[in-house]
């Protein structure tokens, strides 16, 4: 059995209706019958991030959300990166996801940059969407502590 399909190089994005033949000899041709091609080269948008805790804080979880990620089709994987490392996989393909718990524990004291995308299931990769991460685990020291006057009087009651 032979499949018989012309497919353009210079294919559209979307779906593609093309006409196949399929014969058992090389010379019969069969009914003609469609077969739908999808072809995604758009990559997915940048989503909206938001984290939680946005302020400095010293825990060491914070919750990811992520929403507006718009594509032809589905996400195979959303992905997150600190400081322009490493992308890693949330294992989570959804558009729109709430309170995704990122470990902030390897994260040093100090601001700290989270970059999120998405990957389509074609394996387009969308442009990141970045948001800070503020870092204070350092519990504060006091240095010189002096009181003035030094002593206690009697009008000091």
């Amino acid at each position: 059995m032979k499949v018989l399909a012309a497919i353009p190089s210079t294919s559209v994005p979307g779906p593609m209706e093309r006409m196949s033949y399929i014969s058992e000899l090389p010379t019969a041709q069969s009914t003609p019958q469609s077969v739908t091609l999808n072809v995604d080269r758009t990559p997915p948008t940048a989503p909206d991030v938001k984290i939680i805790p946005d302020e400095w804080n010293r825990f060491d979880t914070a919750d990811l959300t992520w929403s507006g990620i718009s594509d032809l089709f589905d996400l195979e994987r959303v992905e997150y990166s600190f400081d322009g490392g490493e992308y890693i996989s949330t294992g989570n393909g959804e558009k729109e996801y709430v309170n995704f718990s990122l470990d902030l524990s390897a994260l040093d004291e100090g601001i700290h940059s989270l970059s999120v995308r998405a990957v389509d299931l074609a394996g387009n990769i969308g442009e990141a969407a970045s948001i800070s991460i503020k870092r204070d685990t350092e519990i504060p020291t006091a240095n010189d502590v002096s009181i003035s006057p030094n002593t206690w009087t009697n009008g000091d009651r």
